[in-house]
């Protein structure tokens, strides 16, 4: 499980960029291509991105595969996954046509449903949490 995002970046208005995750939420995803990999100081873009559509599937790769086959003529460059969209619900319609043409779309979640949303901002707390390091074990003191 996991999902094909799309994001946008006030930076670069009339672009969309559609990834994909297996092993992290969109809003992590958003943050490490703001900020880069384990916080570290990120260089890339100089304003963050915004989340404007999450789409859970079983298989997320085959998806935006699909969608970035789908919309490649919107592609200004061949390696990057940023796509031409004046509007943004565009490429949203798009995501959501090409996922039911999917044989495992009974199996999966758009980010439009109330459920979908709480799942994801729980995720994205409990990575949050799991990602503290906690205080060493101190000699004597039993867990």
């Amino acid at each position: 499980m996991g999902s094909v995002y799309i994001l946008t970046n006030k930076a670069m208005p009339g672009l969309v960029k559609i990834g994909f995750t297996e092993t992290q939420t969109a809003q992590d995803r958003a943050d490490q291509l703001y900020h880069g990999y384990n916080n570290s100081v990120g260089t890339g873009v100089p304003m963050p991105f915004d989340i404007v559509h999450e789409e859970f599937c079983d298989n997320p790769k085959e998806l935006e595969a699909l969608i970035h086959q789908e919309l490649a003529e919107l592609r200004p460059n061949k390696d990057r996954e940023f796509f031409k969209f004046s509007d943004p619900s565009e490429a949203i319609q798009k995501l959501k046509e090409v996922h039911k043409r999917l044989p495992t779309h009974v199996n999966c979640v758009s980010s439009d449903s109330l459920w979908r949303k709480w799942t994801s901002q729980f995720l994205t707390r409990f990575s949050k949490l799991s990602n503290r390091r906690t205080p060493a074990h101190v000699e004597g003191e039993h867990l």
